[in-house]
């Protein structure tokens, strides 16, 4: 789920779920959850190019 939500490998996806939760003191366990939930996503939304797109 991350790893096609941020458009990186799995592998990166795993260091960035593991750094999220050492960032917020979770364990690592509880953000997985909570990905699989859809309660946490690591989405940032549209990317730049399509934001200028919807302005113009």
């Amino acid at each position: 789920m991350v790893s096609v939500q941020v458009g990186v490998s799995v592998a990166e996806a795993l260091i960035r779920i593991r750094a999220y939760a050492f960032a917020n003191d979770r364990h690592l366990s509880e953000v997985g959850a909570a990905v699989v939930a859809r309660h946490l996503s690591f989405d940032t939304g549209p990317p730049p190019d399509a934001a200028q797109s919807e302005q113009t």
